[in-house]
């Protein structure tokens, strides 16, 4: 399957790739480390026949920019995903570590 994210979201540190897919109510899928969107490659779709679904890579990581070193904190992860779904009250789907 071919994933491309075909959004951009420029910040100080790189540029996001982002996408969104369906309609209704928002759903934000966040990956993990050291993974990528790709990871909701199938799942992304099937939300999508009832919501609003947003899939985005992490700066260092799959699509986005990945200029050098990138803090991975929760924070900083965290400023980018509410540059990205602002006050839409979005659903944020996290994978849980095994």
């Amino acid at each position: 399957m071919n994933w491309t994210l075909g959004e951009e979201f420029e910040t100080p540190e790189g540029m996001v790739r982002w996408g969104v897919l369906g309609s209704g109510d928002p759903v934000v899928l966040v990956h993990g480390t050291p993974y990528s969107s790709f990871l909701w490659v199938d799942i992304a779709p099937a939300l999508a026949r009832t919501r609003t679904v947003f899939v985005f890579d992490h700066l260092g990581f799959g699509q986005s920019d990945q200029r050098g070193w990138r803090p991975l904190s929760w924070c900083s992860r965290s400023r980018c995903g509410r540059a990205r779904a602002g006050a839409r009250g979005a659903l944020l789907l996290v994978p849980a570590a095994p």
